[in-house]
């Protein structure tokens, strides 16, 4: 199919275990986001199970060498964020053992060329980078992935790659299958970076309560959340919309207190990419109060996307 990766879309698992894997909560724990940990089970069990889902089988299997650079690049509102942050938590578990040397950061493209360090690096336009890309990388192994909203878009995202920087696109990751499938689409980066069992667990286990706080926590939580807590819109009538994270229904501070247990937490918040201890990068740090005292500042404060509380008029 020319330049366009082959895209093999299989059914991960059955229906009814998608639902369950996207974060259907249990009934009695209502003031929490609760997703028992057979759910990561069944999702490694899957991915071993399921061969072909849809990655770019051209390139996912596990590299004998592992990238000095990973460039993930998507448009705006297609899931680079969920990509990005999971890209981030990956390469840290196959270089855990130099966790300072891992850098996950918005643009920097002069972080291509500094051997001293394994970024992760976030691009919304290939412009942004393309120009220096072939002289920073030339002693450098890269791997690019991307998003797009659907197999169309992706068409045209590898189309773009390979015309500006001569590049495969790794993996391609679908808005759609987004939707379906939460979190748990990171279970398709296992054979990439060729995870074990236990490192796709501690990937998925520290995604599923960063994912939920991306988008119930802090200065760019959900526009939807937002304006429920600000009173610009009913927060019952938002919870009706498709697209409504459903914030409501969880404790942000209990959720941030259980990413703060998680393995990756302990392993790599104090020494890791600072991205990985806060839900985005204009947010200050958890530290299991943060998502509940950031929350209640934008409710009073009425705080706009990207509006930190002014110093002194804390609700």
């Amino acid at each position: 199919m020319g330049d366009f990766p082959t895209f093999h879309v299989f059914s991960l698992c059955s229906s009814a275990a998608c639902f369950f894997l996207a974060g259907i909560f249990v009934g009695q724990n209502r003031g929490t986001w609760v997703l028992p940990e057979t759910a990561v089970q069944m999702a490694s069990e899957n991915i071993r199970q399921n061969k072909q889902t849809t990655w770019n089988h051209e390139a996912a299997t596990k590299s004998t060498e592992m990238p000095d650079v990973i460039i993930q690049w998507g448009r705006h509102r297609t899931a680079t964020t969920l990509q990005f942050q999971g890209l981030c938590v990956a390469l840290l578990l196959v270089h855990g053992e130099h966790p300072k040397k891992v850098r996950c950061e918005f643009r920097h493209p002069e972080l291509i060329g500094d051997e001293d360090v394994f970024p992760v690096l976030k691009f919304h336009y290939v412009d942004h980078f393309s120009q220096q890309f072939h002289e920073l990388t030339s002693d450098r192994r890269v791997w690019i992935f991307a998003t797009a909203e659907d197999h169309e878009a992706a068409r045209n995202v590898t189309r773009e790659v390979r015309q500006k920087l001569d590049m495969p696109v790794k993996y391609i990751q679908l808005a759609s299958k987004v939707a379906m499938r939460s979190y748990t689409i990171l279970t398709d980066l296992q054979p990439v970076f060729g995870l074990t069992d236990e490192q796709t667990r501690q990937l998925l286990e520290y995604m599923k309560y960063w994912s939920m706080l991306r988008q119930c926590c802090g200065v760019q939580m959900s526009a939807d959340y937002r304006e429920a807590l600000t009173g610009a819109v009913d927060s019952i009538k938002s919870a009706y919309s498709f697209s409504s994270p459903a914030c409501d229904i969880y404790n942000v501070a209990h959720v941030e207190s259980k990413l703060m247990a998680t393995d990756v937490w302990k392993k790599y918040s104090k020494h890791g990419p600072a991205n990985i201890r806060s839900p985005s990068v204009k947010d200050g740090e958890f530290t299991g109060s943060y998502c509940a005292w950031i929350n209640r500042q934008i409710a009073c404060q009425r705080l706009g996307f990207n509006r930190f509380p002014k110093v002194g008029e804390d609700c």
